[in-house]
């Protein structure tokens, strides 16, 4: 039986996935800037990095990106 050792290293795209995710909206709940996040991210287009924004609850985060110059991103 082959270990996962033998295998090799991860691979699993959605792992992948949710990580990137997780990542991005605890930051943005904890307050990092949508900008400096798609920079972290390596996001050529700010779009790619609003969508983490669906999932941040708070109302304090939430209301810093509707004052700002972002809001018209976010649907």
């Amino acid at each position: 039986m082959e270990t996962a050792a033998q295998r090799g290293p991860i691979t699993n795209t959605s792992t992948s996935t949710k990580s990137r995710h997780t990542f991005a909206t605890e930051h943005l709940r904890h307050g990092i800037d949508v900008r400096t996040l798609q920079s972290w991210m390596g996001h050529r287009d700010i779009q790619s990095t609003m969508v983490y924004l669906k999932g941040i609850q708070s109302k304090d985060a939430l209301e810093k990106v509707n004052a700002g110059s972002l809001a018209s991103y976010v649907t």
